[in-house]
């Protein structure tokens, strides 16, 4: 399967029980992509950006944030 930058994706994480959005940032075209976690809960660090368009996106809830940090 062949992911698109921005596409968002349901990963299960180490260390976490249940699936979480994320959004890919890069596909080698091999079995192994980049992607940065998404959450509802604000941490703004250095790096994270507030979503712009995430009801578009398919994320349900509050506004969500991506953890690239």
């Amino acid at each position: 399967m062949k992911l698109q930058l921005g596409d968002v994706v349901l990963l299960r994480m180490e260390f976490h029980q249940t699936a979480g959005p994320a959004i890919v940032l890069l596909d080698t075209g091999d079995d192994d992509f980049v992607a940065a976690p998404v959450t509802s809960r604000p941490r703004l660090a250095g790096y994270d950006l507030a979503l712009q368009e995430w009801k578009a996106a398919g994320l349900n809830g509050l506004p969500s944030f991506e953890f690239t940090n």
